[in-house]
């Protein structure tokens, strides 16, 4: 196959023109056969994948790339309240899976908490102030 390159002007328009034009959205596919658009996409939207939810798609449906377990928002919210109760934060290095899916659908592991019920500011300040093991979820 043969990729594409234009030397016309990329605008948020035409960015999102094009993207509704692709027979595939998957990033891998726009980076291999669509250069010119995947990085214009980057520079305006700074991600392939806001690019592609503001053409309209649900990316996580339309990625080839799909998050282990099928994680929803409400999932992430569940499994946030459980790993309260064991009190663990060591979510980053022993959960990556949901680590990755809270920032992936929350946008930040801070706004996965919080949508859990807990305050983010005093569960990174017990963290900070105590033993690591010891951290202690507090709801809102």
């Amino acid at each position: 196959m043969k990729i594409k390159h234009s030397s016309r002007r990329w605008t948020i328009e035409r960015i999102l023109c094009e993207i509704l034009k692709l027979p595939e959205v998957s990033a891998k596919h726009a980076q291999h056969l669509h250069a010119d658009l995947y990085s214009a996409a980057i520079r305006h939207f700074s991600s392939w994948r806001k690019a592609v939810e503001a053409a309209g798609f649900e990316y996580q449906r339309v990625s080839k790339r799909k998050l282990r377990g099928h994680w929803s928002c409400e999932r992430i919210v569940a499994e946030i309240t459980q790993l309260s109760k064991k009190n663990s934060n060591h979510v980053r290095s022993n959960r990556r899976d949901l680590y990755s899916a809270a920032i992936r659908l929350f946008g930040n592991w801070q706004s996965a908490v919080e949508a859990a019920g807990f305050n983010y500011d005093e569960i990174r300040q017990d963290w900070v102030s105590s033993d690591a093991d010891k951290i202690r979820f507090r709801k809102k």
